[in-house]
C-alpha cells in the first residue's frame, strides 16, 4: 500500500480506491443478481462476495510477494525501522511504551511470504465484513 508523506497524489488515489471497494463489491453483487433468474438467497450473495474477495486476495498476495521479495526487498526492513523510530518517539510521551518496544524487538521481522500470507487473511476478513453487509442489502425484496 502506498502511504507516504512524499506523494500526496498517490495517497489520495489509494484512499479513493480503498473507499470505493464496498461500492464496487455492491455493484458486482447487483450484476450477479441480475444475471441469475432464479431466487437467490442471502447465502448465495454472501458466498459470491466472500469468494470474490478471497480469490482477489490470492492474486494480490502474489503481486505483493513479488514486490516485497524481488522488486523492493528493502521495503519491509524500512517499515520495521520506521516502526522502531516511532516507538522511540512514543516512549518520550508514554513511558509504558517500552514494553511494546520490547515485544517488537523480540519478534522477528516478517519475510515477504509472511507478509503475503498475512494480507490474504486481512483482505479475506475485510471481504467477510463487506460481504455480510452487501448480502443483506442485496437480499432485500424491492
Amino acid at each position: 500500500m502506498v502511504n507516504t508523506d512524499n506523494n500526496l497524489i498517490l495517497n489520495a488515489i489509494v484512499m479513493g480506491l480503498t473507499i470505493s471497494i464496498p461500492v464496487v463489491a455492491y455493484y458486482l453483487g447487483k450484476n450477479f443478481k441480475q444475471k441469475h433468474e432464479e431466487e437467490l438467497t442471502y447465502r448465495n450473495f454472501y458466498s459470491h462476495g466472500f469468494f470474490m474477495f478471497f480469490f482477489a486476495s490470492l492474486i494480490l498476495s502474489v503481486v505483493e510477494y513479488v514486490y516485497y521479495g524481488f522488486i523492493n526487498p528493502d521495503f519491509i526492513q524500512n517499515q520495521y525501522n520506521t516502526l522502531l523510530q516511532n516507538l522511540e518517539i512514543l516512549k518520550q510521551t508514554m513511558p509504558d511504551a517500552s514494553s511494546i518496544e520490547e515485544m517488537v524487538k523480540e519478534s522477528q521481522m516478517p519475510t515477504a511470504s509472511q507478509m503475503a500470507m498475512q494480507n490474504i487473511w486481512m483482505y479475506s476478513f475485510a471481504g467477510i465484513i463487506i460481504s455480510l453487509i452487501n448480502a443483506y442489502i442485496l437480499n432485500k425484496k424491492h
